[in-house]
């Protein structure tokens, strides 16, 4: 695990320092959709890599890139804000230690039919990492787990992490114009301008 994400640490390094040099919007949407958490999504996915530490460090580097890219300093409450689904009125880079545990968890649920009839129903043992993996989110999150037949939806675990991001968000903004613009960029179409191609 530790080879695996210090070669994605290196990457993203590599190719952030090449991202500078190209226009902010291009930057910003290769980022997007391709070189940020795009890239991890395989790894987070496949391992129960939940807390490592290299995924913090994964994030805090593609902190560091997106205000190179975007030539702003972040605050605590702006990097929580860009970190969010463009529909949540966010920039749509997603934290990777955030998207680590529902991307693990539908990815195990979706493959364990899958496992268990090449291994055999009846004589396989309960999936491990995946029941590890669901009591840390019991007592993480302080959520009840979905139901069953929704557990392979990645949305389905992302969705409330995500609401309550956006909850906190709201409540320590410090006044109503601050909530109101928080409010106004996660309106219908107001992110929109995220999703065009670029015209350098």
């Amino acid at each position: 695990m530790e080879a695996a994400l210090n070669t994605h640490f290196a990457d993203l390094d590599f190719a952030l320092g090449r991202l500078t040099l190209i226009s902010r919007h291009d930057a910003l949407l290769i980022l997007r959709i391709s070189l940020g958490t795009p890239r991890m999504l395989h790894t987070i996915r496949s391992a129960p890599c939940v807390g490592h530490h290299g995924l913090i460090r994964y994030d805090n580097r593609l902190r560091v890139g997106l205000e190179q890219i975007l030539n702003i300093t972040l605050s605590e409450n702006l990097w929580s804000q860009a970190t969010l689904p463009i529909k949540y009125g966010g920039l749509g880079i997603r934290r990777v230690p955030q998207l680590a545990l529902p991307a693990f968890l539908a990815s195990a649920a979706g493959t364990l039919s899958l496992q268990n009839a090449i291994l055999g129903s009846e004589n396989s043992p309960p999936y491990g990492p995946m029941e590890a993996m669901m009591a840390q989110w019991q007592t993480t999150t302080d959520l009840a787990l979905p139901e069953p037949q929704q557990w392979a939806k990645q949305n389905i675990w992302d969705k409330p992490l995500l609401d309550r991001v956006v909850d906190e968000l709201s409540n320590s903004l410090p006044s109503e114009r601050d909530q109101a613009r928080l409010k106004a960029v996660a309106a219908p179409h107001a992110g929109d301008w995220l999703l065009a191609m670029p015209i350098t």
